[in-house]
């Protein structure tokens, strides 16, 4: 925005820090004082709608981009695989309420498949083979 000329760009910037962290309404409440001071500012209509592109493009590179790799770290997830779980998760309970809740549904699910469905597959796999390396182990101590 600063270099866009808009006045109060850093406070504005500062506000979008913050207000971020609430989903949705947070940036509306940082672009509509940002378009009218644009409005206000420059007597025109393609300015704002020059900051309204501004808000429009930098969100959509942190909601695609860095939101999804931030929280799939802090949760152990892959990027790709947040981005698909709030489209999923929007689709089956739908609403604001899925997009809201799919990270700790799916990274849930993700114990729960690791711990009972993977974690038993992988033990029973594993489990004739330790079972050789004992039979192994037993006969060459007996020797």
């Amino acid at each position: 925005m600063t270099l866009f000329g808009l006045n109060f760009a850093a406070v504005i910037g500062a506000m979008v820090v913050v207000l971020t962290m609430i989903p949705y309404i947070g940036i509306l409440i940082c672009w509509m004082p940002a378009v009218l001071i644009a409005a206000f500012q420059w007597g025109d209509w393609m300015h704002p709608i020059g900051v309204t592109l501004i808000f429009i493009g930098i969100q959509n590179l942190e909601g695609f981009f860095y939101a999804p790799r931030i929280v799939g770290n802090y949760v152990g997830l892959h990027p790709m695989t947040v981005i698909v779980s709030i489209f999923v998760w929007g689709l089956i309970i739908g609403g604001v309420i899925g997009p809201l809740l799919a990270v700790p549904l799916t990274a849930t699910l993700k114990v729960l498949f690791g711990r009972y469905v993977w974690g038993r597959h992988l033990r029973e796999q594993s489990l004739p083979i330790e079972t050789a390396l004992k039979s192994n182990e037993i006969e060459l101590s007996s020797r």
